[in-house]
């Protein structure tokens, strides 16, 4: 247990612009019902900005709540897999945004898992002394992933941005345990084609991406690795669920939530979700989460957080957070939406239309994955 970290600060950034399960149905062969029972999903956030944007407004907000600048921060570790660019790191370019300055910075990629991978790194980091106050964001635009003709996956995703600033205290009763976890026998269940340096890109491709995903396969390996990673982590802490205060899992999917809550033997109150307002936003979930439940106050100083986490790869993680006994933002947050023009509808109709062109011409042979169990 790394008994002398704590957080300090928090913050999110999410973008105006709603796509709703209606709004899908415009274009594709389901409607709100259908996603809703299989998902809990009823919308989705859509950015017409870069990850960089969105992560620097939510690492603004933690600063803010901490009352502190940028350059009191010793390291930003930003979680994507969703970068501006790849050369220089979108951690690179949200720094420049933030006005920061002989700083250390790196993205880091573990899909879904990949908040609670940088939380395991920034607490070892923290408790060894290396560094005294780390920035960590989540962010994601999964938006520009989409093939917008596969129903399966356009439906789970969405955009925003979350912050946590972690900070060595001896004083203030907060305390991290946290477990890293990795499969990659499930390489292939989660994929997005043709991107990449691995991939030729001298050949004829579509224009399209296309997101594959083995939905009966990483609904099992997502309950069995996340209670997996939960009771490790639980063990290291020396808590038992009866000890717990509040349970938040990486928002994937409402029913893989529910599982690994009863599983654990946690009730309903105990369980936080938002999946329902933005889908499945990865590496930004847990963090937009854990704001929310301060915001809530599902979750108050000197209590006990769970947070679980899987994605592709698979990578599987697991937190526990004792929250310090000081808990309060020193101000409110700057602003937690980035305003747009556009509906979510709008922002993406013409990746609609271009992706459903290339179904089309390639009828009868595409076929859709199934992403969730019927």
């Amino acid at each position: 247990m790394y008994k002398h970290v704590t957080l300090l600060g928090w913050g999110k950034a999410l973008p105006a612009s709603r796509l709703s399960n209606d709004d899908l149905s415009q274009f594709l062969d389901t409607n709100d019902e259908w996603i809703f029972a299989r998902t809990g999903i009823k919308e989705r956030r859509i950015s017409a900005f870069p990850v960089s944007e969105m992560a620097a407004l939510a690492a603004s907000n933690a600063l803010a709540c901490a009352g502190l600048g940028i350059h009191e921060v010793d390291l930003l570790i930003l979680c994507t897999t969703t970068p501006d660019t790849l050369v220089p790191s979108a951690a690179s370019r949200t720094l420049a945004k933030l006005g920061g300055a002989n700083i250390a910075c790196f993205d880091l990629n573990a899909a879904c898992g990949g908040f609670l991978y940088a939380m395991h790194l920034a607490a070892s980091l923290i408790e060894s002394g290396a560094h005294r106050r780390i920035l960590l964001v989540g962010a994601e635009r999964l938006s520009w992933f989409q093939n917008w003709s596969q129903r399966s996956t356009s439906i789970l995703f969405g955009d925003g941005a979350g912050a946590l600033l972690l900070c060595r205290d001896e004083q203030a009763g907060g305390a991290i345990c946290t477990h890293i976890g990795g499969d990659c026998r499930g390489n292939e269940a989660i994929k997005v084609t043709d991107y990449g340096a691995g991939h030729n890109r001298y050949l004829k491709t579509s224009p399209s991406l296309n997101f594959l995903f083995d939905g009966k396969d990483v609904f099992k390996q997502a309950v069995s690795s996340m209670l997996l990673s939960a009771r490790q982590v639980m063990a290291q802490a020396c808590v038992d669920e009866t000890q717990l205060d509040l349970y938040i899992g990486h928002q994937a999917n409402a029913r893989i939530l529910q599982v690994v809550a009863d599983k654990l033997g946690l009730d309903d109150d105990k369980v936080f979700s938002n999946i329902r307002h933005y889908g499945n936003t990865s590496a930004a979930s847990i963090p937009i989460a854990v704001c929310e439940a301060i915001q809530q106050q599902r979750v108050r100083a000197g209590q006990r957080l769970l947070l679980t986490a899987f994605g592709a790869g698979y990578t599987f993680a697991a937190a526990y957070l004792k929250l310090p006994e000081r808990l309060h933002a020193v101000v409110s947050p700057l602003s937690e939406q980035i305003p747009q023009m556009q509906s979510g509808l709008e922002l993406i109709w013409q990746a609609v239309e271009r992706d459903q062109r290339h179904a089309w011409s390639r009828q009868p042979t595409v076929q859709m994955n199934k992403a969730v169990s019927n």
